[in-house]
């Protein structure tokens, strides 16, 4: 794809639910840190949206999760997305299941279009228990 999208936002939640009649997304629950029960963590579910303009044409993106401590990447999905025009803003959203947090501390979610990182933001994993 040229030109890559640039980010309009990018969001980690725990849900996102869409409007039936309208089509607008609610995210519910949105995260700069999540608690878990144990680590390493049972297999969690967040949901990722982002907001991307400037692209044109189809592009292959990218959601992947590190553990900056260790630079290790603990989680990873992609899908095919289209921009019709460079104007108009594009949603993505990324329900992903089954990740698991091998110790406590910060990831970062990194969004990529066609193995360009465009959008990255932070979660910080800690123990509930203390």
């Amino acid at each position: 794809m040229i030109p890559a999208p640039a980010t309009v936002g990018v969001w980690v939640c725990e849900r996102v639910i869409i409007d039936a009649e309208t089509g607008q997304p609610s995210l519910i629950g949105i995260l700069t840190a999540l608690p878990v029960s144990e680590i390493p963590s049972q297999p969690q579910q967040v949901s990722v949206v982002a907001e991307l303009a400037g692209g044109h044409g189809m592009g292959l993106i990218e959601l992947t999760v590190w553990r900056l401590a260790t630079m290790e990447q603990v989680h990873g999905t992609s899908a095919y997305v289209r921009f019709p025009d460079r104007i108009m803003i594009v949603r993505v959203y990324f329900r992903m299941h089954g990740i698991e947090f091998p110790a406590p501390g910060v990831y970062e979610f990194r969004l990529s279009v066609d193995d360009e990182m465009i959008a990255q933001r932070r979660l910080r994993v800690y123990s509930a228990g203390g």
